[in-house]
């Protein structure tokens, strides 16, 4: 009997975890490619990043403050560094600054990323470039503004 509720409780989680990622298909225009930054960072929660960012080329970091990251960086390190910032720091919202698109059909976004890290409140200013990819957007630069 308790073979059984293990064998249940191991494809109930797998089944959690392949409808959560299949949830983060690749947007389609630039909106919901905003939308998905915006609730990424708000909510603390990079995985919703994913659909984003590049399999086959880099994205460019410039951070002090979420690592110590400058360069190009594949999507999955991205990931990583900031995942473990929200370990570290807990996301209180993430808020747009206007922004505008680059002549290059690029969109360019700029926001105010709140925390709450062990030093206290922490305001840090953001850019990000999306850009076109296929059918759908994905994150090309990120750096953190003064």
């Amino acid at each position: 009997m308790r073979r059984i509720a293990v064998l249940v409780l191991q494809a109930s989680a797998l089944i959690t975890f392949l409808v959560a990622d299949a949830t983060l298909a690749t947007p389609r225009n630039a909106d919901s490619a905003r939308r998905a930054v915006v609730e990424a960072l708000s909510m603390g929660r990079p995985v919703l990043l994913k659909p984003l960012l590049p399999t086959d080329a880099k994205v460019n970091l410039a951070l002090r403050t979420i690592a110590p990251a400058r360069g190009l960086h594949d999507g999955g390190q991205f990931l990583v560094l900031l995942t473990r910032f929200f370990e570290r720091c807990s996301a209180l919202g993430f808020k747009l600054t206007p922004g505008e698109s680059g002549v290059d059909g690029a969109v360019r976004l700029g926001g105010i990323l709140a925390t709450g890290c062990p030093g206290g409140r922490t305001e840090l200013g953001l850019q990000i470039v999306l850009e076109r990819s296929g059918d759908g957007w994905r994150l090309s630069e990120v750096w953190e503004t003064e």
